[in-house]
């Protein structure tokens, strides 16, 4: 029985697999839950390597309109770009007799992950491809035992030839240092391109969806260049766009909190009863809020707390760390840094530290945390398991609740992408190294989104005074953005907040007024833009959305029916631009 089943096995190694077809929307974010729905086309023999080496288990595969996607999981974890020493060849044009002849494939490209580099084979001449070449995405950054990696599927790599030129492919994985080969047979894994119809989600908004929320922005503006001003267009457009409340930079090294202020009034001017306020010291982290700055500390070096005073809009402050901690290969140092933050996090909680934060005080954690190493380092940051207790203490549950924290992986507001560095003359892909993680108990994320003009079509650049590549000039990181709702002081104060602005439109009484328990709004845009008119109670809890979306310009009312309301006083608040208008409404059944 058993030599029936050796010879049996002998005969499959020498069968090349089926082609496999199936498509999926695939979010790159190396967190793999949209993975689930899609078939494994191979799945290794585990242990035919030496003990402790690289040895392959299952693989996916799957396309949408864009790209081509691999999924590979691993016995271990690595750090793909820089130990993960494996070949991945492909059979771009399914055509043995073409590329690299290898395994019972013609490998058109020869892709290293350690090396970061790869070939393209044409019929005539081979050349030495890049991650740009190839239009490369790899996910996560951090180490890991499973990726996912994306290949463009429109890219030329040496300016002349297609990559994939046909919709049929095969496939091999060959790590040069423990031997291991997957498929363990001749001619590849194969694979059929679906042919999908669109199945890329509807580009994101960039406005506030309510005017109520709390829009916050990290980003590493590249030495100084906020200040350049060859690039002052393309910031300033980008800021006009995106029209933050917070701002938590990096990478400012040559300016004070003056200066800083006189270019956040620069390109977004305070009107009456508002300003910028500004603070950084003694390192690269600097803050603009259009809320008080009341405190700031130096948790460790490159890191930076601020408490920022919220009032008279929502009844709690918040807490705002900007953190850098250093770059690359400097493992220990980074993971160092987020013990030391989250030991200050810990003691401000507990109320021994430096900074003693009320109860549920909101904090976001934010910045250029370049996590491209030890996956430990995220972890930290999250659980408040700290590597280093005998330095930073004990480790702790950050969030109010005494859970971990949120990521909010924000995604590209025009692809399934996450990630927030891009250099396309670095050997090293795309990646997810701006982060905003907060205390999900006490904030809501409403809605998060990186910003790349390059992805933009014309019409949306347009609608937001954007050029295509003012992201792409203006720093190799983009901006990350995030809208939180959190508790509000009560809407008669906001009222009075000085986020409310006279401008270019008007929002009438209610109609009637009292009214049981329909009542009519009328308002009038001086010019078109994304619009939002929403319905809270006394208590600040939004009661009903009545209008969201782009309204043209011109004389529009809308009708609320109360009748699951219960009598009261109500205020409807119109958000469209900049400006904010508020209405006093009473219900009387």
């Amino acid at each position: 029985m058993n030599f029936i089943i050796l010879n049996i096995t002998a005969l499959v190694l020498l069968i090349p697999s089926p082609l496999w077809s199936q498509s999926g929307l695939i979010l790159m974010d190396g967190k793999f839950s949209d993975w689930e729905g899609i078939a494994f086309v191979h799945n290794d023999v585990v242990g035919d390597v030496a003990e402790g080496s690289i040895d392959f288990g299952g693989i996916k595969i799957t396309n949408d309109l864009k790209y081509i996607y691999l999924y590979i999981e691993l016995n271990q974890d690595v750090n793909l770009q820089s130990s993960l020493n494996t070949d991945l060849y492909i059979d771009t044009d399914f055509d043995e007799s073409t590329g690299l002849s290898i395994g019972g494939i013609g490998a058109e490209l020869k892709w290293n992950f350690a090396a970061k580099t790869g070939m393209f084979y044409t019929d005539s001449d081979s050349v030495s491809v890049t991650q740009s070449n190839v239009d490369l995405y790899t996910f996560p950054t951090v180490s890991s035992d499973t990726f996912e990696i994306a290949f463009g599927l429109d890219v030329k790599p040496d300016n002349v030839n297609e990559l994939f030129p046909t919709s049929q492919i095969r496939f091999i994985l060959a790590d040069i240092d423990s031997g291991d080969v997957a498929p363990d047979f001749e001619g590849g894994i194969g694979y059929q391109m679906e042919q999908v119809i669109d199945e890329m989600t509807a580009p994101l908004g960039i406005q506030k969806t309510d005017s109520t929320h709390l829009r916050f922005l990290t980003w590493n503006v590249r030495r100084d260049d906020l200040f350049n001003p060859d690039l002052y267009g393309e910031y300033n457009r980008v800021l006009n766009a995106i029209k933050p409340d917070i701002i938590s930079f990096q990478e400012i090294y040559d300016h004070n909190s003056d200066e800083i202020h006189d270019l956040m009034e620069t390109i977004l001017p305070s009107n009456a009863g508002e300003s910028w306020f500004t603070q950084i010291d003694q390192n690269d982290i600097a803050l603009a809020s259009r809320y008080e700055i009341t405190g700031s500390w130096l948790p460790n070096s490159g890191n930076r707390a601020f408490l920022v005073n919220l009032s008279p809009t929502y009844v709690k402050d918040i807490l705002i760390i900007g953190a850098h901690p250093p770059c690359c290969a400097n493992d220990a140092e980074r993971q160092n840094e987020m013990d030391g933050i989250m030991a200050f996090l810990r003691d401000a909680r507990l109320q021994n530290g430096e900074v003693q934060l009320e109860e549920n005080t909101p904090v976001i954690l934010a910045g250029d945390l370049n996590l491209v190493g030890d996956k430990r380092q995220l972890e930290t940051l999250l659980t408040g398991n700290i590597l280093d207790n005998s330095t930073w203490g004990t480790d702790f549950n950050p969030d109010w609740d005494n859970s971990a924290l949120a990521d909010a992986i924000p995604v590209h507001t025009n692809l399934t992408h996450t990630f927030t560095w891009q250099n396309e003359n670095s050997p090293f892909s795309p990646g997810r190294l701006d982060y905003i993680i907060y205390t999900d108990s006490v904030l809501k994320m409403e809605k998060t989104f990186v910003l790349r003009t390059e992805e933009m079509k014309s019409d949306t650049l347009s609608l937001y005074g954007l050029m295509l590549d003012d992201t792409r000039f203006a720093s190799d990181h983009l901006p990350v953005v995030a809208d939180f709702s959190l508790e509000l002081a009560s809407v008669t104060e906001v009222i009075d907040s000085p986020l409310n602005r006279p401008g270019s439109f008007i929002l009438n009484q209610n109609y009637p007024n009292p009214f049981n328990p329909f009542t009519t709004m009328e308002f009038e845009l001086q010019q078109s833009g994304f619009t939002n008119l929403a319905v809270y109670n006394i208590q600040g809890q939004k009661v009903a959305t009545l209008i969201q979306g782009y309204i043209n310009k011109g004389i529009h009312s809308v009708t609320w029916n109360a009748a699951g309301s219960a009598s009261g006083v109500y205020f409807s608040i119109l958000t469209s631009g900049e400006q904010t208008e508020i209405r006093k409404m009473l219900l009387l059944k």
